[in-house]
Formats: C-alpha cells, sequence, structure tokens
C-alpha cells in the first residue's frame, strides 16, 4: 500500500527489463564481438527454432507473446507496456548483436547488426557501424546500411539524410525525391510535404531521428525543422511553394487532407493543394470517432470528416483532453467547470466538475488475469475538490467518494550537468480484465463490479492491483481471497507478497516460503527472504546465504553461496564478495561477479564498471570490455565512450563510429549512468507494506 518511489533497485528491473527488451531492445546494442559481420544480401535460413535460440532470447519472446494475447484480447491501451511488433527484434544473440524472431522462435533477422527497428510497412531500419539501411520481413538487405539518419517507412516511402538534407527512397530504395530540403515526408502516394527551413536538433550526437514530417512532440533524438512547408509531386514540380508555417495530421484513415497553417490560421488541405476548409483556426486536432476539435476565438468547437462545423466553437479552453473516444462523450468545459457533451455538442453531464477524463487515459496500467467475459468497460474518471468518482459512458456515477493520494516528482542537476528525475506515483482507479474496477476510499483501495457495486471481503483490500487472488488484511495479519471472494489460506501470515508465475512469498513465524494460486505450499517457511522468479524457480537467502532455489526438490539450484540475489530480467543478478554479476536459472554463470556497478539496460546494454573503468554487458553475457573513463547509455546501436580526453562513438562491437568525429568535450543531453542510480542487489524480506 505504501508509495512506490522510483529509485534504482534491483526489484524493479524484470518490468523495465522487460519494457526495454520489447520496445527499446526494439532499437538494441550489446557488443563485443567481431571487428565486422558482413552483410549477405540473402534472405537468410527460417529453420532456427524455439529450442535452438539463446535463454534470454527465449525468455523474452514468451514475455512478448503473453503482451500480444493480451493485447488481442483487450486492446493495446489497456495493457501495460508498448504494443508488441513481430518480427520482435532483439540484441541478446550472440556476440551480443541484434536481430529479430518470429512468433514461432525461427529468425526472421539473422543477428548481425547494431540495431534493429520495429517493422513498418514491411521494412525496418537496421544499423551496422553507424550507418542506417532496411530489411524486409525475410530478413533481406533491401537497402544496404548507408545512411547517416533514416525514418520509417509511411505509405510507402521512408525519409533519409544524404549530405544533411533529406530524400525520399521507396520500399526498393530507389531515390524518388531527390535531397533538396530540410524535411520531406508523404503527404500521399504522389505528393510530398518538404520544408524549405534548417534542421533543430537538440538531441545527443549520433542518435537523429526522423518521427514523421513534423512531430509536435517526441523523443530527444527527434529532428525538428524551423522553416515554411510545401507541396511537390513526384517530379519535383511545385503544386504548393514554401508558405505553410505548420502541419498536422487530420485522419489517419483518410491522408489526402491535412491540416496546415498560414498566417491567418489553420485550414484544412487537400493533397492537390486546395483548400477544403479555409484556414481560419486558431489550433486544432486529430479526428477521433468523426470529430476534430478547432479552436476558433478561443472557444473550442469541433468538423467532421468533411471539414464541416457540426459544434459550433462555444465552450472554453483547459480541457487536456477533447476528444470523442470510444462513443463515449467528451469532456466539455464552460466557465472554469467540466461536463460531458455527446456528438452533437448537446450536454450529457452539465458543468459539475473540476476536472474529466475518460478512464483509459487516466494511466497506463491496466492488470487481471481473468479471461474477459464481461464487455470492455468505458468510463471516466471526474472530480470535485478532493473527491474523485467514476462515471460510466453516459456520464451517470457509479462509483462516487474516493479519495486518491496524488503522485509527486522532484528533479534536480547532478555534478555532471544531467537532469535526475524521482517520481511517485499517485494512486488511480484501475478497470481489470475481468470487467471489475479497483477503486479508493480513503485512499485504501477498494473492489467494485463493473456497474459500481462494492464488493465485500473478509478483511480489506491490501493492494492496489487487479492481480487474483486477492492481497487482503485480516486485522493484523494477511492473507488472500480467490475471484469469488473465498478465503485461499486457513493460515493468516506476517505478510504476503503479489503472485508472479503462480508463486508468492509469504512470511509466517518470521520466516519466509512460498505459496501456489490454489493456496497449497510450494516451499514452507523456512527462509530469512524468498521472492518466486519462474515457475519452477525462487529466489531465497537463509544464514546470510543467498541463490536460486528449486520449487519441485527445495533445494539449491546454485551451487556458489551468494551474499545477495536479485531478478535482472529473465536472469539472475549476484553479489559475491562485494563483486555484481548474474547467472541463469539453471545457476550457470552469464557473467562472472567482477563489476562494482551494474546501471539498466538502455537498448540491450548495461553500463559496468570495475577497477574505476567503464564498458558494458547485456543479459546473454556479451560485453564491451571496461576500458573507458566514462560512458553513455547506448541509444540506437551507438554509445559515446571517453579515452585519452576524447569522446567518441561506438557500436555494438566496441568500434569507433567513422561517421561522426570525437569531439574534446561533453557530447550534449547523453545519459551518464549516476552512482545514486546504480543497481542495488538485494533480496529484501516482505514485509506488511509491500
Amino acid at each position: 500500500m505504501r508509495s512506490q518511489v522510483v529509485t534504482i533497485v534491483c526489484r524493479q528491473i524484470a518490468m523495465l527489463a522487460m519494457l526495454v527488451a520489447v520496445a527499446a531492445i526494439s532499437a538494441a546494442n550489446a557488443g563485443g564481438g567481431p571487428a565486422e559481420t558482413p552483410i549477405v544480401d540473402s534472405a537468410p535460413s527460417a529453420s532456427a527454432q524455439v529450442s535452438t535460440l539463446p535463454a534470454i532470447v527465449k525468455w523474452f519472446l514468451a514475455k512478448a507473446l503473453n503482451n500480444e494475447e493480451k493485447i488481442k484480447r483487450r486492446g493495446w491501451t489497456r495493457v501495460p507496456g508498448p504494443p508488441v511488433s513481430f518480427p520482435l527484434p532483439l540484441c541478446l544473440f550472440e556476440h551480443g548483436l541484434c536481430g529479430a524472431v518470429n512468433r514461432d522462435g525461427s529468425i526472421a533477422v539473422a543477428p548481425r547488426f547494431d540495431f534493429v527497428d520495429d517493422f513498418h510497412e514491411g521494412r525496418a531500419v537496421v544499423r551496422l557501424n553507424g550507418l542506417y539501411g532496411y530489411v524486409d520481413l525475410n530478413g533481406k538487405v533491401v537497402v544496404e546500411p548507408q545512411y547517416t539518419i533514416a525514418g520509417r517507412y509511411h505509405l510507402g516511402y521512408a525519409e533519409v539524410d544524404v549530405n544533411g538534407k533529406s530524400a525520399l527512397i521507396d520500399l526498393d530504395g530507389r531515390q524518388i525525391l531527390e535531397p533538396r530540403f530540410a524535411r520531406a515526408g508523404a503527404f500521399t502516394k504522389d505528393i510530398f510535404w518538404v520544408n524549405d527551413g534548417v534542421r533543430r536538433y537538440n538531441g545527443p550526437p549520433g542518435g537523429e531521428i526522423f518521427a514523421g514530417p513534423q512531430p509536435k512532440y517526441g523523443p530527444i533524438q527527434t529532428i525538428y525543422v524551423k522553416g515554411k512547408w510545401g507541396l511537390i509531386d513526384a517530379t519535383g514540380a511545385w503544386i504548393r511553394e514554401p508558405e505553410f508555417s505548420d502541419i498536422e495530421l487530420f485522419d489517419r484513415q483518410q491522408p489526402n487532407l491535412s491540416w496546415a497553417k498560414t498566417d491567418a490560421g489553420w485550414g484544412l488541405l487537400r493533397s492537390d493543394g486546395t483548400w477544403l476548409v479555409e484556414p481560419t483556426f486558431e489550433r486544432v486536432g486529430e479526428l477521433v470517432d468523426d470529430r476534430a476539435p478547432i479552436w476558433l476565438g478561443r472557444r473550442i468547437g469541433y468538423v467532421d470528416r468533411t471539414g464541416q462545423i457540426v459544434i459550433p466553437p462555444k465552450f472554453d479552453d483547459g480541457v487536456m483532453l477533447t476528444h470523442f473516444i470510444d462513443g463515449m462523450p467528451a469532456p466539455a468545459k464552460l466557465g472554469r467547470l467540466f461536463g460531458l457533451i455527446n456528438p452533437s455538442g448537446e450536454w450529457v453531464v452539465e458543468p459539475t466538475y473540476d476536472r474529466i477524463h475518460p478512464i483509459s487515459t487516466v494511466h497506463p496500467i491496466y492488470g487481471g488475469t481473468a479471461p474477459a467475459s464481461d464487455p470492455e468497460f468505458k468510463g471516466l474518471v471526474a472530480q470535485i475538490g478532493t473527491e474523485h468518482r467514476i462515471l460510466d459512458q453516459f456520464g451517470n456515477v457509479i462509483i462516487g467518494g474516493m479519495k486518491l493520494r496524488p503522485g509527486t516528482s522532484t528533479s534536480r542537476s547532478t555534478s555532471t550537468g544531467d537532469i535526475v528525475y524521482t517520481l511517485s506515483p499517485g494512486q488511480f482507479p484501475l478497470v481489470c480484465e475481468d470487467g471489475r474496477i479497483v477503486g479508493f476510499v480513503n485512499e485504501k483501495p477498494r473492489l467494485f463490479e463493473h456497474d459500481g457495486t462494492p464488493l465485500s471481503v473478509q478483511g480489506e483490500l491490501w493492494s492496489s492491483s487487479c492481480e487474483v487472488p486477492y492481497m487482503v488484511k485480516i486485522g493484523d495479519r494477511f492473507g488472500y481471497v480467490d475471484h469469488s471472494l473465498h478465503t485461499l489460506t486457513a493460515e493468516k501470515f506476517d505478510a504476503v507478497g503479489r503472485f508472479h508465475n503462480g508463486l508468492a512469498a509469504v512470511k509466517l513465524a518470521g520466516k519466509h516460503g512460498l505459496i501456489r494460486v490454489d493456496g497449497s505450499w510450494a516451499i514452507e517457511p523456512k527462509f530469512d527472504a524468498a521472492q518466486p522468479f519462474e515457475s519452477n524457480t525462487a529466489l531465497a537467502k537463509i544464514d546470510g546465504r543467498a541463490g536460486l532455489v528449486d520449487i519441485n526438490t527445495g533445494g539449491w539450484i546454485t551451487r556458489t553461496s551468494f551474499d545477495d540475489v536479485c531478478p535482472l530480467g529473465g536472469v539472475i543478478g549476484i553479489v559475491l564478495n562485494g563483486k555484481l554479476g548474474a547467472v541463469d536459472e539453471k545457476g550457470d554463470w552469464v557473467f562472472e561477479p567482477k563489476f562494482e556497478q551494474l546501471h539498466f539496460v538502455s537498448y540491450g546494454f548495461m553500463p559496468v564498471q570495475s577497477d574505476g573503468k567503464w564498458g558494458f554487458v547485456d543479459l546473454a553475457g556479451n560485453t564491451i570490455e571496461t576500458q573507458f573513463h566514462e560512458v553513455s547509455r547506448f541509444e540506437r546501436g551507438v554509445a559515446w565512450v571517453k579515452n585519452d580526453g576524447d569522446w567518441c562513438l561506438i557500436d555494438r562491437r566496441g568500434n569507433k563510429v567513422p561517421s561522426v568525429p570525437c569531439q574534446n568535450h561533453v557530447p550534449r543531453h547523453i545519459q551518464r549512468p549516476e552512482p545514486e542510480h546504480a543497481i542495488t542487489c538485494q533480496l529484501r524480506p516482505i514485509g506488511p507494506n509491500q
């Protein structure tokens, strides 16, 4: 129940490593291998099945498949972590190189690159020796690595950098638009946006990315542009010369219309350069559910996909989310209060609240393990003063009187000039996969049916989680109840932990054991600390000895008596004689304990320190030797390292990237590992607040 402050401790690594692997490992890195990996311009064999994959690759593949299944059931907006993309890019193969695997475990892209991106329109950006190219779904190289910056494909074209200017290439790598402009992108299959200005980039050198023609927001690596946008055709002839100060997406389903901004305001531009809606609006938004918000006279209204104003601008500014989502009414503000309107602009709920959000946007964490037997819940969270309410899709209050603990955030500058953030997430209602809702009363979690009917449990719900069995507190003791809210175990424990892979740690009479989801003992209490790892293994500590335990026998799997252990996302971090290393689930070394510091995985690699020097290691044990005075985290297959006074860019093999010159000063905005954010590998006993 306590607030979980986001700090760098080993207990959080499993989830973060998963996010890194399924999203950032899509852009992953890990090195120490051959000086060169030649590209063979042919599709590799797809015969390598799951049984032949490295164990850590199989682990991440299994997690990705499980996440994909949840997304199929619930939709990607209601599943923790990023959407899963197959073939799945991973950077945990031999020599630490990057490839991609299919759902069946066969190799889609042979591991020979420093970076493999997600696939878009059957193509993925790859990087080798600091240069970008493209591969197809079979791993065949369709565009040789040759570009210093490259974007994803959209409408059959990709933006690439040629000597500081943007060109467009087709799916076969043929140049369709010559490099004349600062930025370029497809409006339609035949018409292109181009910008005559200058690029703006504030991120770390060597990590630049094109993220669409003119993104409003993006990661720090995004290249922006200052200048005017115009339209040309495939021959290079002007349709509209550069005159638009900004452009924005209007309708994802209809790419022949776009928002464009002139001195007079925003209007809707056809691909032939004529106006469907003359430029008059002060601000505009994307079309969702056949309604796009527009601002006129500092008031908000809506247009439909034909550009007709269907809700006149009559609502006040100040609402963050102005879209109609999933057929629900949209929040609208009048004066200082918010209400809900229907697609005709009529009030469904009169302005009553200080704030309203669709519940699917309140918090990105949704949980649960039971089948989705009920229709997906649609609703909103509304706030009056300190009270929060859950409204159904018609605006009716189904849960009221909630008091939530707010989140907090702090930031500070380090001695190296970097910014370190500390976040303490607040409480948010959860919509569970089985249709139930976890709400709050006086900052304590409570369980409700999807219609708001409160559910009674013995004692009080002890975790704001959808996970079943539910943790409960009964007096000063703890236990579990099943999905039917029946007591799971006769014992009442000193402390209980959450279930992971069918196991949960519990504390009884001062000792820790593990139970299964049916309430039976997996290992009776005998440890000083214990934590589930996989379905048949657990981490444990007793009498100063820590290691990996076999659930079936209760005996030690690891032969060495470690000082401490912790999960590292598919492998087990260990501490021995003050040094950090890792073993796999069989107890075999992934990398031996020789490091003073380990840091979080970034694009497949962890910065590590040994004897005052820095290097990198991944979760498969591939390393770049600790030989550098300082390092940055890996980004898109490269990292900055310092030796002999100069900062140079290296790839996953540890080789210098020739296309980016070394610098005699710290490259801007690089992420250097901070000592206070080093991994603290400790297996802590569970307590009543955990």
